[in-house]
């Protein structure tokens, strides 16, 4: 159903027959609805009105861009006439780019599905006060060879959170009785804490406690032999360390680091000679394996005392299964589409950087589909693929079905390594995954459509359209 707007009506809103015939109790007033913008209005119904179409008086919208020519969906609620879905993606803090928005088209390449009001915007840009939103709507139909059309939106009826909204926006969207989902992004701490009273999930979990002093330390390392040091809010591999003992007084960290790094050198030597060195050599090769031997407590103190003021935690290493001196781990995507139930959409193996203590691929690693790693790297044969492969996607769903206990989620990347066993290792959720991990791993065009658009299809689920 399209809604156009019209100049000089009689009435606010012209409804099709067609729309009659559907709602035979249609009252001569009533509540429109599109997103959380509501409004009375005056109804009568002309034979003069195309079936296709619903003409709304151009006043009545003071001031919000609705687009015309678009497709919505409708239902009766009661009295209310409900325009949908309403969808918004908020993708940054301020500024939305034209490169950025020729990258986002990819989301609402389904429209045909999906329909209804789809814009983008930052979140700077969501007034709190009015209930209104700047952005960007996406409009297949438009003929001056742009598909994006500047506006000024309702409140959508759910919010895609591809950017970390401040809590006060997001309460506000809430409050206004927007679904906001992937509303959360909770730390690496955080979700221990959640998995921890689970045993059929902990399982799956690497121990992990708060780095408070070098005692916790030395507790993990007598424990496990070899831990890793991570930052809570880290990503993308930044900041992580491995640390083994090597004597009573001796102690190995290996840190990988890259140019994403170069601004948290200082926690790994306080030698302003060797961040020299680190920093030049890392703008060299871009990638480079760290090792720092501490052989006296005063510098491990000093070192230790560092990473505590950044937040870092200690985990229990895997050991995982290694090609060619490779680390080796998985990106587990999985989404929630129409049917709003936790599916596999993508696995994605990662092969890191020889002697690397992480997978990041992206520097100076390969990427490869999940069935060729599981036979080459695994050794798998194809009935022990399938039930590798149905064991870790079962985990998967477990861990988000604790996760949906503390907030709305439908779109996650999972890290998930095979020890030498084969054992499976959740090592970290990440809510904001790269969406294009299949194009620029795996150049696989289709299945970085599909990692785009199923969150929309879940979105217009939510709405209940």
């Amino acid at each position: 159903m399209k809604i156009n707007w019209r100049e000089n009506l009689t009435s606010d809103i012209l409804i099709p027959r067609q729309v009659r015939r559907k709602y035979p109790a249609f009252p001569d007033s009533l509540t429109v609805k599109i997103g959380q913008w509501v409004k009375e209005v005056r109804v009568k119904c002309k034979d003069e009105v195309e079936d296709d179409a619903i003409d709304i008086s151009s006043s009545t919208f003071n001031g919000l861009t609705i687009p015309q020519g678009l497709h919505y969906e409708i239902r009766m609620d009661r009295n209310t006439l409900v325009f949908g879905p309403v969808i918004a993606i908020v993708v940054r803090k301020k500024r939305l780019t034209r490169s950025l928005l020729n990258e986002l088209k990819v989301y609402f390449s389904e429209y045909e599905k999906i329909k209804g009001l789809l814009y983008v915007c930052t979140e700077a840009n969501i007034n709190k006060s009015n209930k209104t939103i700047k952005g960007y709507s996406y409009n297949p139909y438009r003929n001056n060879g742009s598909c994006w059309e500047r506006g000024v939106f309702p409140f959508p009826q759910v919010v895609f959170q591809r950017y970390h909204m401040k809590r006060s926006t997001r309460k506000a969207l809430t409050e206004a009785k927007c679904i906001v989902f992937n509303e959360y992004f909770f730390n690496k701490w955080e979700f221990w804490k959640w998995m921890e009273p689970h045993p059929q999930v902990k399982k799956y979990v690497p121990y992990t406690q708060k780095l408070d002093s070098i005692k916790d330390l030395d507790f993990m390392l007598d424990r496990f032999g070899k831990v890793m040091l991570k930052p809570n809010l880290g990503s993308l591999g930044i900041g992580i360390i491995q640390a083994e003992k090597l004597s009573q007084d001796q102690y190995l960290f290996t840190c990988p680091l890259m140019k994403d790094s170069l601004h948290i050198i200082h926690r790994f030597t306080s030698c302003p000679r060797e961040q020299e060195w680190l920093i030049e050599n890392i703008k060299k090769e871009n990638y480079i394996v760290y090792r720092k031997q501490v052989n006296n407590m005063e510098e491990l103190h000093r070192f230790i005392n560092t990473l505590i003021k950044h937040d870092y935690l200690i985990q229990q290493a895997v050991m995982a299964k290694k090609y060619n001196n490779r680390c080796v781990d998985f990106r587990v995507i999985l989404q929630k589409g129409k049917e709003k139930s936790w599916e596999k959409t993508a696995i994605i193996a990662r092969v890191g950087k020889v002697d690397s203590v992480i997978s990041n691929f992206t520097m100076a690693g390969f990427a490869l589909s999940a069935k060729e790693a599981y036979k080459t790297i695994f050794q798998l044969n194809e009935t022990q693929v399938k039930e590798k492969e149905r064991e870790i996607i079962q985990v998967c769903r477990n861990v988000c079905n604790i996760i949906e206990q503390y907030g709305v989620y439908g779109d996650v990347g999972i890290d998930v390594m095979l020890d030498c066993d084969l054992n499976v290792w959740i090592i970290e959720i990440n809510k904001r995954h790269f969406h294009d991990y299949p194009l620029f791993a795996l150049k696989d065009e289709a299945l970085y459509r599909k990692v785009c658009t199923t969150p929309i299809e879940y979105a217009k689920a939510l709405t209940g359209f």
